[in-house]
């Protein structure tokens, strides 16, 4: 299936979105997600501020003029708290080894029923690779960090200092 452009999309009466549920609380809410690129090409950058405006049956979003704010967040704390989750991860591992040996014992019982072998091997399965995926996940967070920033940061010098040298 071809999809339109936007612009496309928009000649034509829009680009049709689904409302769907979003967990709040006890409950859910309607939901709509728009995100993409091409917000950018209609003025909606990071940081820049938008005016929602709902009447019966129809939401409109305007990009406010002005300059953007840029979104300020610190990679050196993601990065210290990913290290602490490594050393975690390295903590648990011994105990993640005991817990599969005792599945693979449990495996071994005499006239053991099939579904609770295959409850066991998938049990076994997951003890295998859990400890892979969470250093997967660990490792692709880190590399997300923009590979500048983590050094930028240790080489900043603090807004304090900066004011006292004056």
């Amino acid at each position: 299936m071809k999809r339109l452009s936007y612009q496309a999309q928009r000649a034509s009466g829009g680009k049709p979105l689904r409302v769907v549920g979003f967990p709040q609380g006890e409950e859910y809410v309607p939901s709509i997600r728009v995100a993409g690129k091409w917000l950018r090409e209609f003025g909606f950058d990071f940081g820049s501020e938008a005016i929602l405006t709902a009447t019966e049956g129809q939401i409109v979003i305007t990009a406010r003029g002005g300059e953007t704010m840029p979104i300020a967040w610190k990679a050196l704390p993601v990065w210290e708290r990913l290290e602490k989750i490594d050393r975690r991860l390295d903590e648990i591992e011994p105990f993640v080894a005991e817990a599969l040996v005792e599945v693979r014992l449990a495996k071994q019982g005499r006239n053991l029923p099939g579904y609770l072998d295959q409850r066991l091997s998938s049990l076994e399965s997951e003890l295998v690779y859990v400890l892979t995926r969470l250093r997967n996940r660990v490792e692709s967070t880190r590399k997300a960090i923009p590979a500048d920033a983590i050094e930028r940061e240790r080489n900043a010098v603090p807004q304090a200092e900066l004011q006292l040298s004056d």
